[in-house]
């Protein structure tokens, strides 16, 4: 492997507490990977501030100085986001089980 870079946010952003992301980003074999884990609000009502806060990750969480500043997932061949999201399925389990024997 070449060319590691890494960096990361963690702040109160907009009010959530102290939440953030992480990237690491290398080149293997001519490809660039680049991995973002992240920790999202939690809540069953939380989905705009989950959306919001994986939007200003990604465009917060660059590798350049801010005036070269450019999003990660537009640099990399390969682009893993990933973490506690925190995304809720509204179902119970049955319900999910059930669907899934259905949809085969």
């Amino acid at each position: 492997m070449r060319d590691v870079q890494k960096n990361y946010i963690m702040k109160d952003m907009i009010g959530y507490g102290w939440k953030g992301g992480v990237i690491i980003q290398f080149t293997l074999c001519d490809t660039v990977f680049s991995f973002i884990n992240c920790h999202l609000e939690s809540g069953q009502t939380a989905i705009p501030k989950r959306i919001a806060m994986a939007s200003q990750i990604l465009k917060e969480i660059g590798l350049y100085s801010e005036k070269d500043m450019i999003e990660p997932d537009a640099i990399a061949d390969i682009n893993y986001f990933m973490g506690d999201l925190n995304f809720r399925l509204n179902s119970t389990y049955d319900k999910h089980i059930e669907r899934v024997k259905n949809s085969a």
